[in-house]
């Protein structure tokens, strides 16, 4: 291919992303008639709705990654039982290994531990359902 042809098909190609923004920019603008909608139309429509996914998926995401820590304090629990004949007194008791769960990964708070039937759970809205 010859670099004369080369920069006319790049020129083409230019010109295409050109039309694809200029598309995109005048979708953009805001219907003041529409309530719900958000200013810059459908395309800035989409970019909000996708930043709204993301926050959601990293919401479910601190969300389990606090139901597998509870998973682990548990399992330390029964193996402590096991091995003692008694639930731990506190959190702390438990193997060193196990210190890097003993909070939300949400809001860093301590979870909830009753010594009396070795349960944990955690009081961060939306993870109450998180107990073992």
């Amino acid at each position: 291919m010859t670099p004369s042809r080369m920069t006319k098909r790049t020129l083409w190609g230019l010109l295409a992303v050109c039309l694809v923004i200029s598309a995109l920019v005048a979708g953009c603008q805001a219907n003041p008639a529409d309530k719900n909608s958000v200013a810059g139309g459908p395309a800035a429509q989409f970019v909000h709705d996708s930043g709204q996914a993301a926050i959601q998926s990293e919401k479910r995401g601190t969300a389990i990654d606090c139901m597998n820590n509870i998973a682990q304090l548990h399992t330390a629990i029964i193996m402590y039982k096991d091995d003692n004949n008694a639930f731990p007194a506190k959190l702390e008791d438990l193997p060193a290994a196990v210190k890097i769960c003993e909070t939300c990964p949400e809001t860093h708070k301590p979870y909830n531990y009753d010594p009396t039937t070795g349960e944990v759970s955690c009081s961060t809205p939306g993870h109450e359902k998180n107990t073992r």
